[in-house]
């Protein structure tokens, strides 16, 4: 038995994770080193993995006694392929719609890799499609969304605490099709700053799926924004992001490595990048030790400290913490906080006691 099987108990996520990684490799793995197949197929669910596990498992090997966990898998599996090319043709659509309107689309993260470095896009889950835009262009994008559909989700209406806001349909099948619409890369204002809409289309390349109608990050940005998305859900881990990396870097020339090397510094992600390369390494590569991050994540309050840092004023930050701590009144209306003055007041003192509670806690 493997050192990854042997440690293998209920609970254990960073087991999990290897016994996950170890399948999509497609490696043998024992019986014995198996837990439940339920198990497994929500662990490969959570971590956006599962048709890559399916795939590593492949056809029937007599006597590997993967049958039980490849036929639980399978069903799930043809179900989320079928459901991806209908979310594939809603997304022309959406990006058609855009298009016509005059609005300069960049699609990042999983909507753009699953075109870009994956066989086939159906392998790579994508709970929504991201999107980035200028600011000025929300208007005439929140016309066009409603014109094909959407409707809007209730979000913060502050301007420092989000930079992104979202959409949804549901079609006559029941699927949903989510937008997660971007003016900035990033909401920690850490990295909000740190491309511009400009500049990544001006390195940006064509998705054929999508021609004419969106872009998508060079892969040298790509990756960057890769790492910078990890290290901005506060250290934590999912295996799809890791194979996200692991993807990009097995598709680098030397060339691409030069240029990643220089960008690496020039946008101060030295960090967040090796943080990034090891995790992606240690699960899909033959690096030894566990990230230290897979287990333990970033406080609430160490991710406040570092968005405040990076406000350039005092004024800024103080319209920060306002923004987190009394939202607008017609924000916590929508969010249940009742329609008269006595209790919208006891929903902020909720709000600030949740709050409160959450500065110390650990993703």
């Amino acid at each position: 038995m493997s050192a990854a099987g042997a440690c293998l108990e209920p609970g254990d996520e960073l087991a999990m994770m290897m016994l996950l990684a170890r399948l999509i490799r497609g490696e043998a793995v024992a019986a014995s080193e198996l837990p439940n197949p339920g198990d497994v197929a929500v662990a490969a669910l959570r971590h956006g993995v599962l048709p890559l596990v399916h795939r590593g498992l492949g056809v029937h090997r007599p006597g590997d006694g993967c049958d039980g966990l490849r036929d639980a898998l399978t069903v799930l599996a043809r179900n989320e392929a079928a459901a991806d090319i209908i979310r594939v043709a809603e997304t022309r659509r959406l990006l058609r719609g855009l298009h016509d309107a005059g609005i300069r689309v960049l699609i990042f993260k999983g909507g753009a890799l699953a075109f870009s470095h994956y066989a086939s896009p159906h392998l790579r889950p994508r709970d929504d499609i991201d999107i980035l835009v200028e600011e000025s262009q929300l208007p005439v994008l929140d016309t066009v969304a409603g014109a094909l559909g959407y409707r809007a989700c209730t979000a913060s209406d502050g301007r420092l605490m989000s930079h992104q806001r979202g959409y949804t349909r549901i079609d006559r099948r029941g699927i949903h099709h989510n937008i997660d619409v971007h003016w900035r890369i990033s909401n920690r204002h850490r990295y909000a700053r740190l491309f511009s809409l400009e500049e990544l289309l001006a390195r940006s390349r064509a998705l054929p799926e999508h021609a004419g109608s969106a872009r998508c990050p060079a892969p040298v940005d790509a990756l960057l924004i890769a790492a910078l998305h990890r290290a901005r859900h506060r250290g934590t881990d999912r295996l799809v992001w890791l194979y996200d990396i692991h993807r990009l870097l097995a598709a680098m020339d030397a060339g691409d490595l030069a240029e990643l090397e220089e960008r690496v510094a020039g946008k101060g992600l030295a960090a967040e990048y090796q943080a990034a390369v090891h995790g992606a390494e240690h699960f899909f590569g033959r690096s030894g030790g566990a990230p230290p991050t897979v287990a333990t994540g970033l406080r609430t309050i160490d991710i406040w400290r570092s968005d405040l840092a990076a406000l350039p004023t005092w004024r800024a930050r103080l319209a920060l913490l306002k923004e987190h701590a009394f939202p607008s009144a017609d924000y916590m209306r929508r969010t249940g906080g009742g329609g008269n003055p006595v209790s919208l007041s006891f929903a902020y003192l909720v709000r600030g006691v949740r709050g409160s509670m959450k500065l110390l806690r650990r993703a």
